[in-house]
């Protein structure tokens, strides 16, 4: 299961909870504006604008396919026969911080009966949770698990991790990531300095650097380069300007697109960040040898 399906998934389930709040007519065509307050970001509408099962573009508007209008009746329908109930929800986080305790050491098959009691109990009351509180689980979480929660409650809730994450959620607790951000999208497609050492000329050249969708773009010589996430736009320039630079630091720029598209990092922290790779950049060319050889 990729990461496009169950982000899918996601967007589709805040159109669900969305209906069971306050009413938006999901058989109906949906403006961007109103996705764009179930907190869609750019990659989001970019995803639904291609082909997929959920969504097809109309003019301006979005329209749910029939796929998902069903979908979104029957989780409505679930979440109706589930009203909240706080008796159940006392009864789950206390029964998961005991299979907490026993999980740090089965040691014994007094500990595995335990541990398997507390888990066929804790695996009832979660389908029925789940369905009063609406979860929404993080895109890499459902990939490592293969499963869409709502396709098969039962099969989902069946490690100690998904209980987990249902304690997070019942409990508000900190590791639960909060989905109504737009996390990257704050510095997404912003400016700022990258600068690097060139022995060649003997100073410092200072480019323009941005986050893309795609990767990064690099402004130099009033000439706007795009690439991967990789760097492919920096690394050309820095090898047409004869730029020596660290053999891995792709893998660095590539982490630091990640880190930037899953947190709602500020412009300046990423300036700052990628500052410190453009040094790193600048104190490899500063340390390479300086002279050419040529034959007598």
């Amino acid at each position: 299961m990729d990461e496009s399906t169950v982000r899918l998934h996601n967007l589709l389930l805040r159109i669900y909870k969305k209906a069971t709040k306050d009413g938006i007519d999901y058989m109906n065509p949906i403006t961007k504006d109103t996705l764009y307050d179930l907190y869609f970001r750019q990659s989001d509408f970019r995803l639904i604008s291609r082909e997929n099962p959920y969504f097809i573009v109309q003019d301006d508007n979005y329209i749910l396919t029939e796929k998902a209008q069903n979908k979104v009746e029957e989780y409505m329908i679930s979440h109706r026969d589930h009203p909240k109930d706080n008796q159940e929800k006392d009864a789950y986080i206390q029964e998961f911080k005991q299979l907490k305790d026993i999980a740090t050491d089965i040691s014994n098959q007094a500990d595995k009966r335990k541990y398997s009691e507390l888990s066929s109990g804790l695996a009832d009351k979660a389908v029925r949770l789940h369905w009063s509180y609406q979860p929404e689980y993080e895109e890499y979480l459902l990939v490592n698990t293969g499963q869409l929660p709502e396709d098969d409650l039962r099969a989902f809730y069946d490690n100690y991790f998904a209980f987990e994450d249902l304690y997070w959620v019942l409990t508000n607790a900190k590791e639960k990531k909060d989905v109504e951000s737009f996390l990257g999208d704050k510095n997404l497609d912003k400016k700022f300095k990258f600068k690097v050492y060139s022995k060649r000329w003997g100073h410092e050249d200072t480019y323009d650097v941005e986050r893309t969708l795609d990767g990064w773009a690099i402004h130099a010589m009033a000439v706007r380069k795009s690439g991967n996430k990789h760097g492919s736009s920096i690394i050309e320039h820095l090898k047409h300007d004869s730029i020596c630079y660290p053999h891995n630091v792709e893998s660095y720029i590539y982490s630091l697109w990640l880190y930037a598209d899953r947190n709602p990092i500020e412009v300046s922290d990423l300036e700052d960040k990628m500052k410190e790779i453009a040094d790193w950049i600048s104190q490899t060319e500063r340390n390479r040898p300086g002279w050419i050889l040529e034959d007598n």
